[in-house]
């Protein structure tokens, strides 16, 4: 095998490492960043998805149990398209969850952002310790 196959070998293999402790991380939601990135993922599934999708999403309805979190997947997507008004009607409990996740939110894009700011990388040199 040529020197240069190996080291595309080599640093194709290093990326799928370092994806797959990216996925461990986003769903075990271990790091801010997992956290950070399941957020966006899940927000961007229930602000693009079918405006229908949500409603088959509750457990509870489909046993004709009432539970106050009937209706948090809809309410969410209202507040995601601005309908602040349509989010009350769906389920008022979504502003407490609001109230307590975004904060949490904050902290993790806080602690995120500061990590980078004492850990400045040089995109080339990353990219010259990889290829070696």
């Amino acid at each position: 095998m040529k020197p240069q196959q190996c080291a595309k070998i080599k640093h194709m293999k290093k990326q799928s490492k370092r994806l797959g402790q990216l996925a461990v991380e986003v769903l075990g939601l271990s790091s801010p960043r997992g956290r950070i990135i399941f957020f966006v993922l899940v927000s961007a599934a229930i602000g693009i998805g079918p405006a229908k999708w949500p409603i088959s999403l509750s457990v509870w309805q489909h046993f004709d149990l009432s539970s106050p979190s009937i209706g948090l997947t809809r309410a969410y997507r209202f507040l995601l398209h601005g309908d602040i008004i349509g989010a009350w009607q769906q389920n008022k409990l979504i502003f407490a969850v609001i109230a307590v996740g975004a904060p949490l939110l904050i902290k993790d894009i806080l602690q995120l952002t500061s990590k980078q700011a004492e850990r400045p990388r040089d995109f080339e040199n990353s990219h010259a310790k990889d290829a070696s």
